[in-house]
């Protein structure tokens, strides 16, 4: 009867296996898609920062290439109203002076004026249809036609261009109307108004125009072509001038600007790259800790058949009579769950099998 009894135990031990069996098999399978969510949350958490980033260093990158653009036109627009009012300024004093012929006396005192002023190649009289009349230095005057016939109502000043070029700007020639029908004018050198101001990044890439009146081109600078790439792939930027018709047009890539932010955007992602190593990091160690990796591994041995009970039998001293039996329970396999006593014996105190 006692032995029937010690059966009757073990059945309930069987019973109590799989009924345990049962309830962690969901509960392992809701800790699997636990580490999977936060695996992904974690990923999340240190990958939005870096897409927030980037898109605040463009925006950044995209205002600080309009400032310095502005700032080049701004450059070109000054250096361009600078040489026409010191060359205006010139022809005005000789005027003032009556040197308005082309006398030897006129031509010393033109000469002169070309020495004191480099940025002046040569100094001259045209008539009304604009043809020179005489130019010093001397030159060939072949009835060459540089400025645009006089009118009644013209203005003072007088802007024309040359074909002579150096890096990428013309000669220019401005006059000064003499009221009599003729005018002085003065040439210009292109090399002072050649400059190529601005940063690198934007340099390399950009192209810089500058243009008179109806669209008369002065100069320009960057092998850049707007017209191969879309409105939205290119920065614009026209600055113009309150003295002069003059309009100076900076163009560059988008692309150009994201050089600005190109070590910040390093930077940001590295630093997003810990931050996901460490995210995952703590995901995992708060959805896997070894504990439960422990109870998984007791679970699926159980599942298995690898525990074998063992029967002993409990003594009455006095009496010499058998009281009861205690089943011990012992591995088939000895792995490393089963020899971590300390680990598997918490999963036993959890549940129903210990007090059975």
């Amino acid at each position: 009867m006692k032995f029937h009894h010690i059966q009757s135990l073990f059945t309930q031990i069987s019973d109590c296996q799989k009924e345990f069996i049962r309830e962690q098999v969901p509960a392992l399978s809701f800790r699997y898609m636990g580490f999977a969510k936060t695996v992904m949350i974690a990923l999340a958490l240190a990958t939005a920062p870096l897409f927030a980033g980037n898109i605040i260093l463009d925006q950044y990158a995209e205002r600080r290439a309009i400032t310095e653009m502005e700032a080049m036109g701004k450059a070109s627009i000054q250096r361009a109203e600078e040489v026409i009012s010191a060359t205006v300024a010139v022809l005005q004093r000789l005027d003032r002076d009556k040197i308005e012929t082309c006398s030897a006396e006129d031509r010393v005192i033109f000469e002169k004026q070309i020495v004191e002023h480099g940025m002046i190649d040569a100094i001259g009289l045209v008539d009304a249809i604009g043809q020179r009349m005489c130019i010093i230095p001397d030159r060939d005057l072949a009835g060459k036609v540089v400025l645009p016939p006089l009118r009644v109502d013209g203005p003072l000043v007088g802007i024309g261009m040359l074909d002579r070029a150096y890096l990428g700007a013309r000669a220019a020639v401005i006059s000064w109307d003499l009221k009599n029908q003729t005018r002085l004018f003065a040439e210009v050198t292109p090399a002072v108004i050649a400059l190529d101001p601005g940063p690198e990044y934007l340099r390399s890439y950009r192209r810089t125009e500058l243009r008179l009146g109806d669209n008369l081109l002065w100069y320009d600078v960057g092998g850049y072509n707007s017209e191969a790439t879309t409105p939205e792939e290119q920065l614009n930027v026209e600055v113009a001038s309150e003295l002069y018709p003059l309009v100076a047009t900076v163009t560059a890539p988008v692309s150009a600007a994201a050089f600005v932010v190109q070590d910040l955007k390093v930077v940001a992602a590295a630093a997003c790259a810990g931050i996901a190593v460490l995210f995952v990091a703590i995901g995992v160690w708060l959805s896997w800790r070894p504990e439960s990796e422990a109870n998984d591994e007791f679970v699926a041995a159980i599942r298995n058949g690898e525990f074998i009970p063992y029967y002993q039998p409990v003594m009455d001293i006095e009496s010499g009579r058998l009281r009861g039996c205690e089943i011990l329970m012992r591995g088939a396999v000895q792995t490393a769950i089963l020899s971590r006593r300390d680990s598997s014996w918490p999963m036993l105190r959890t549940t129903d099998i210990s007090s059975t």
